[in-house]
């Protein structure tokens, strides 16, 4: 029993891997994209925020009231100069209440997933490639998918929609990244999603019979979590490939108005 629960565990965390790796990578591209700015950052953080914030927040929002829990006060779009906060979802939960617990975590992770699927519709609304299209193909391994998919997303833009679209995601993408508040209350709610993992998954055990008949058809835990992984991580390649534009702009620019200093050599 003790072989299986730590087995269960490391399947959990393997499995885990598949949002963090990408939300990582996310949160990399967004400061490398703000750090590119300078002292612009601030602007572009409200600009951006525009679009970014009212999805991160109302993401928030939608998970909360669909766990049961209550919102009290949602402010979709309101900088505040000294917190530095752009928006905010105040809600209330039970302690002890065990759906609630698991709610926390994934009302923390949830600007991840209302990101990635603002940039899903997007995607699919101006016929731009999608990332799970390549991942999820048998033939390919995620590395090869994922260049596959880049090389086609570059030759696929082509309409004014289809540029909006690239910057909407920006936008969107730039304020997905859950805050240390988030993370915060996620990380409350993980021994409570733990738990229910190893439920399932003892239940899969148990009846596989029902579960190979009634449920797998309609619902494989594991895939789900890899298509979930693909639109984090192309939401965050989106963010990524700016970043790495402006930053050789960035550096371009610098070199440019670099003065150059003259120096008179000592005569020998």
């Amino acid at each position: 029993m003790v072989e299986l629960s730590i087995q269960l565990i490391l399947e959990f965390l393997w499995l885990g891997m598949y949002i963090v790796a990408p939300g990582i990578f996310l949160y990399v591209a967004n400061e490398a994209w703000y750090r590119g700015f300078r002292r612009h950052t601030r602007r572009i953080e409200l600009s951006t925020g525009l679009v970014g914030v009212p999805i991160h927040e109302l993401s928030h929002a939608i998970v909360a009231r669909l766990f049961g829990m209550k919102v009290i006060e949602l402010a979709l779009y309101r900088p505040d100069p000294q917190s530095r906060t752009l928006g905010y979802v105040n809600y209330s939960y039970q302690q002890g209440h065990a759906w609630h617990s698991i709610g926390r975590f994934f009302v923390g992770i949830a600007p991840l997933i209302g990101g990635s699927l603002a940039v899903l519709t997007l995607f699919h609304l101006t016929g731009l490639p999608k990332l799970t299209q390549y991942v999820s193909r048998p033939d390919f391994g995620v590395f090869v998918g994922f260049a596959g998919w880049l090389r086609d997303l570059a030759t696929a833009i082509d309409s004014p929609e289809q540029i909006g679209a690239i910057v909407l995601s920006i936008m969107i993408g730039t304020h997905a990244s859950p805050s240390r508040s988030d993370m915060k209350g996620a990380a409350a709610g993980l021994v409570s999603v733990l738990v229910l993992y190893v439920v399932y998954r003892l239940a899969t055990l148990a009846l596989p019979v029902v579960f190979d008949r009634y449920i797998d058809p309609y619902f494989d835990l594991h895939a789900s979590a890899m298509d979930l992984a693909a639109l984090i991580a192309q939401m965050a390649a989106v963010g990524a490939i700016a970043s790495l534009v402006l930053a050789t702009l960035s550096f371009a620019i610098g070199l440019k108005r670099k003065p150059f200093v003259s120096e008179e050599a000592p005569s020998g």
